[in-house]
């Protein structure tokens, strides 16, 4: 199942929108379920629900769909947002947050089935993938997505998850060997953080939440380089 959240405050925009989709996944066997929003704030009030995909209006009075998607961003990087607008410059700035394309007012159904295409492959494109991490005379497995950062301390390592941290017998070079090209990166010798955790690279330290995660000197170029890389591709 896709589930999409429209955020729209004009009435006539919402029937388009919605004959649309239902439309499209009539045509396309999407299996799509979606909630309406007639304000940004009422979207990121219900942040708990999840969403593959947000199709918003810009232009809103309460919280406007630029500001609602800054706040839906300090929790959720992976959401597809796609911007709805009567002018293109606003759209524009839409990228600064992430944001995979937009669609210009009046929306026609060839836009919005060009969009839904776009964001429906690239969901399609993550699978979800697993690592066995041995705790307490046993294994659990553990989804890759989950992991915020993996953190050493003599002969154990610390996996720092969405929900829980892990303790395990193990070393950082086991770790980083098994999550090789999953996007995660060194940044110190002690730490392997998953970029898509990585909100901002500052005073010598990755942001992930509210953590601060030092990067030793000779691991920062090529960290730095990692994250620019991963926004690239997650971007495309």
């Amino acid at each position: 199942m896709v589930r999409i959240a429209i955020v729209e405050d004009n009435e006539n925009d919402i029937r388009t929108m919605t004959e649309y989709i239902n439309r499209y996944n009539a045509e396309s066997d999407s299996g799509i379920a979606f909630d309406v929003y007639t304000d940004g704030a009422m979207l990121v009030e219900n942040r708990n629900k999840s969403y593959d995909i947000i199709i918003m209006d810009i232009d809103m009075p309460l919280l406007d769909g630029m500001g609602a998607a800054e706040e839906i961003r300090k929790s959720d990087n992976e959401v597809i947002i796609i911007f709805v607008t009567s002018m293109a410059q606003y759209a524009i700035k839409g990228y600064e947050v992430g944001a995979l394309d937009y669609i210009l007012k009046p929306v026609s159904y060839f836009a919005l089935n060009q969009r839904l295409n776009k964001a429906i492959s690239r969901l399609r494109k993550t699978t979800t993938q697993y690592i066995a991490v041995r705790i307490n005379r046993g294994v659990q497995k553990l989804d890759i997505a989950d992991i915020k950062y993996i953190e050493s301390q003599k002969n154990l390592l610390i996996y720092h998850t969405v929900d829980e941290k892990l303790v395990t017998y193990s070393t950082l070079k086991v770790a980083e060997a098994a999550l090789k090209d999953m996007n995660f990166s060194k940044g110190n010798n002690g730490c392997l953080i998953n970029l898509r955790y990585v909100d901002a690279i500052r005073d010598g330290c990755a942001i992930v939440g509210n953590e601060h995660i030092s990067l030793s000197r000779s691991r920062r170029a090529d960290f730095e380089a990692a994250l620019i890389k991963y926004i690239g591709e997650a971007t495309k």
